[in-house]
C-alpha cells in the first residue's frame, strides 16, 4: 500500500507510534472495507516492535490496533534498559564478534533472560 500523508505531530524519537499508528491503522481499515482479500496476514513495519525503550514500539502499537501480526524491521537500535549487553556499545561490539567468526546473526537477550531481537 501506499499513500501520501501528512503527520501533524512532529517526529520525536522513541515515540514514533503517536505520530504513525493512526494512520497506518486507518489505512488498514479502508483496506479491510474495500477491498478485504487484499488485508495481509502479517505487516513488516518500518519501526520497532518489543526491541524498544518501553517494549512497544510502532509495530507491536500496529499489530494490537490492527489485529494483524507485525515485525518491527527497524534501522536504528534503541538502547533497552535490561542491562549492560542491551546499550548500543555492547550491541555494536557483539555484532562484529559475531560477523568476525562468521556468523550473522545473534540474538539480543537482556539481563533479565527476556530477548528482544534477532
Amino acid at each position: 500500500m501506499f499513500r501520501e500523508c501528512r503527520f501533524d505531530l512532529p517526529y520525536v524519537a522513541g515515540y514514533l507510534a503517536a505520530r504513525e499508528a493512526p494512520i497506518l491503522a486507518q489505512m488498514i481499515q479502508e483496506l479491510r472495507q474495500e477491498q478485504p482479500e487484499l488485508v495481509p496476514q502479517v505487516i513488516m513495519v518500518d519501526g520497532n516492535g518489543v526491541l524498544h525503550p518501553r517494549r512497544f514500539g510502532l509495530a507491536s502499537h500496529l499489530g494490537v490496533v490492527a489485529d494483524i501480526p507485525t515485525i518491527g524491521v527497524a534501522k536504528n537500535f534503541l538502547q533497552i534498559d535490561d542491562g549492560a549487553e542491551l546499550t548500543v556499545k555492547a550491541v555494536r561490539e557483539s555484532f562484529q564478534a559475531c560477523l568476525a567468526h562468521g556468523h550473522r546473526q545473534m540474538s539480543l537477550q537482556g539481563q533479565s533472560g527476556q530477548i528482544y531481537g534477532m
